[in-house]
């Protein structure tokens, strides 16, 4: 009896301490936090989610810590549709007025459930992303906002590759303000705030969106290209992802309301197969339409595109995976 109750409580053991799911890319890891959180709202009975921007264990944002909160609004409108309501991204950057949306130690008891106030939630995602050598862990927590308590967990682990590489490396400059919850007195800095115009850049390539103007169900985006290394690259846009399905790869745009707008065609990358050639410090300006299925109104676009590079190091060619939130349309 006594050896049947001990392999009962090793297996209790088993259950209860599991190790996270290993993904073999992004998008499963993506995918596997998804199914994750919807299952654990679904079983709580929760009906509208925020999910805040994901941090290091240091309380950093990076642009991989961005790019999973918006992958996952995105991916919980399809996999849910019905099931709970998910909270558009502009609603969430309104309220980082008043908290620290990206760092969850900083905002308490009394933050916490202001936010479900403010934004009509009763749970709020957010997680942390540990840089392990090889490998990405990812933890997300799933915080009640009337108990302010973690009612459920999900997590994976996801290769330390390519883009996943490129965009944990690459910290963003966030607003931080938060509330005390002893005062009513805010504390403000600003100076990270995140202002000009909308760019991503590594060490070889800036992307700046010059403008985004919609008509009907297509959208046409101006942006620079722009070498930043001291070599000559070449470079391409990878867009096998032309469909308007949950197939987040490639060039698009994904609406406030989690509508994805193909990529349909550019005036310069694509007209080169092979790919083009940009000399150190020079600038390209390109144009890139997109269209939808559906009639979409929405003010704020969050604009995704892979780029394989080709540097005349070749050591140093790489994926590159561009993502630009909160562009707006002129």
């Amino acid at each position: 009896m006594k050896k049947g109750y001990f392999a009962m409580f090793l297996l209790f053991l088993c259950f209860c301490f599991a190790p996270a799911f290993a993904a073999s890319n992004l998008e499963e890891g993506v995918s596997q936090l998804a199914n994750q959180i919807s299952k654990s709202m679904q079983e709580k009975q929760k009906q509208k989610i925020a999910i805040i921007d994901f941090s290091d264990l240091n309380g950093n944002v990076t642009a991989l810590g961005q790019f999973m909160a918006e992958e996952l609004t995105t991916q919980l409108f399809i996999i849910a549709p019905g099931k709970f309501e998910v909270v558009e991204r502009r609603q969430i950057m309104k309220l980082e007025e008043e908290l620290v949306l990206g760092q969850v130690g900083i905002i308490e008891e009394k933050g916490i459930k202001k936010m479900g106030q403010v934004l009509g939630v009763d749970a709020i995602v957010t997680g942390s992303m540990t840089d392990l050598g090889n490998t990405i862990k990812i933890n997300a927590r799933l915080i009640g906002v009337e108990s302010a308590k973690i009612f459920a967990v999900a997590a994976t682990d996801i290769p330390k590759t390519g883009m996943v590489a490129d965009l944990i490396a690459k910290k963003v400059l966030v607003t931080e303000r938060k509330i005390d919850s002893r005062s009513n007195d805010r504390t403000e800095s600003t100076e990270n705030a995140n202002v000009g115009p909308k760019i991503y850049e590594d060490d070889y390539l800036r992307v700046t969106i010059k403008t985004l103007s919609r008509m009907s169900r297509t959208a046409t985006m101006e942006l620079w290209y722009e070498n930043l290394s001291d070599e000559v690259i070449k470079f391409r846009s990878v867009n096998w992802g032309t469909s308007y399905s949950t197939d987040h790869r490639g060039t698009y745009l994904v609406s406030e309301k989690g509508l994805k707008w193909k990529y349909v065609q550019d005036s310069e990358i694509g007209n080169h197969y092979g790919g083009i050639e940009l000399l150190p410090k020079q600038k390209l300006l390109n144009k890139i339409t997109f269209s939808s299925v559906e009639n979409d109104d929405s003010k704020l676009f969050t604009y995704t595109g892979d780029y394989s590079i080709t540097a005349t190091n070749r050591a140093n060619n790489r994926a590159v995976k561009v993502t630009i939130q909160n562009v707006k349309v002129e």
